[in-house]
């Protein structure tokens, strides 16, 4: 699904209605032109692109799939899918405003406050509260919860080991798909090389630092692609 139909999702979902076409937001991509890492490489280094992936969760993280989004894409909203690990919240403060700090396998700043004014369950809207007692039920069963969280993209990408997120929506699933995912701007400075890596696995071809978290790109792992109406190499 497209930047744009996501978008419209999120307000779907925050009008209270159904669902659908959020959960769309979330499938996989369908396959796209593959590039080499010689020519993502150089088209980081061009400037900012949108980086939509696909995770292996682990220690690192792998990335299965990364596409370079289309130019336009810059503009859409920043999204991450993680899951919650313990402590699960923490700093919650109810009043006056409803805030707190949720750490997840992609951002231990996974932070919620004034700005967030969308809390969800499976789609259903809930209150700030019951959204922090429904994770903490969650973790206290067993289950992985797993929190889809956007925000509006900032004027440049982030810095690479700037673990702070505050979006403007989260919602939460009790039962972490498979892969988890990143749709967020980045540029040069967020690919580093395998040697960053205290164990790099042997067939690492580069590293992508996105919130502070090192995602490995691997050989045989790893799908580079792009969007077909992105401008990426020859």
């Amino acid at each position: 699904m497209g930047p744009q139909r996501c978008r419209e999702a999120r307000l779907v979902l925050a009008l209270g209605l159904s669902a659908a076409l959020w959960s769309g937001c979330y499938e996989s991509h369908t396959r796209e032109p593959e590039i080499s890492m010689a020519t993502f490489t150089a088209a980081l280094a061009e400037g900012p692109r949108r980086l939509e992936l696909a995770i292996l969760p682990g220690t690192p993280p792998v990335a299965r799939q990364v596409e370079v989004a289309e130019a336009a894409a810059l503009a859409d909203d920043e999204v991450i899918g993680a899951r919650v690990v313990e402590p699960g919240t923490a700093d919650v403060v109810a009043d006056p405003v409803c805030t707190g700090r949720i750490t997840t396998t992609l951002t231990t700043e996974l932070r919620f406050d004034d700005r967030t004014t969308v809390f969800a369950e499976d789609g259903d809207g809930i209150e700030c509260e019951g959204f922090v007692i429904r994770v903490e039920q969650i973790l206290e069963a067993g289950r992985e919860p797993f929190v889809t969280a956007y925000r509006s993209a900032p004027e440049a990408p982030q810095a690479p080991d700037d673990p702070d997120y505050s979006p403007v929506l989260m919602d939460l699933d009790g039962d972490a798909p498979p892969l988890e995912r990143v749709e967020m701007n980045a540029d040069a400075d967020n690919l580093l090389e395998c040697d960053q890596l205290d164990e790099p696995p042997a067939a690492c071809m580069g590293v992508l630092q996105l919130l502070g978290r090192a995602i490995v790109l691997e050989e045989g792992v790893t799908r580079i692609q792009r969007d077909p109406r992105a401008s990426v190499g020859p």
